[in-house]
């Protein structure tokens, strides 16, 4: 194995980890909720959301991330076992779904109008 593959898997590695990070603290319903409905909603807005709403993009945020770790460790396999095609088109069609599954619960919400 190259140099230049352990540095990537590295960096994939980080990049899951940091994923899996971020969908552990919005399971656990702490920490910031990163959606842009809450990114750019004031404080006031934030403090007067609903609980029902703010539990929606809590687990908006929650399975986008733990999807997106997922198909960053898929990607750290890859470049490890040298089986790149295998594991970069499972990483793709988990990229895909989670890109498709936002769109699709934004329209649901009601952000889209």
């Amino acid at each position: 194995m190259q140099s230049w593959q352990v540095i990537f898997a590295v960096i994939l590695a980080v990049l899951a980890s940091g994923a899996f990070f971020i969908s552990y603290r919005q399971f656990t319903k702490s920490g910031a909720v990163f959606t842009n409905t809450w990114l750019w909603s004031t404080k006031e807005q934030r403090a007067n959301m609903d609980k029902k709403k703010k539990e929606a993009e809590y687990r908006l945020a929650r399975n986008v991330f733990f999807v997106l770790g997922c198909g960053f460790f898929m990607l750290t396999v890859g470049v490890l076992t040298l089986l790149v095609g295998l594991f970069f088109s499972i990483a793709g069609v988990l990229f895909l779904v989670v890109a498709i599954y936002a769109v699709v619960q934004s329209v649901k919400s009601g952000e889209w109008k």
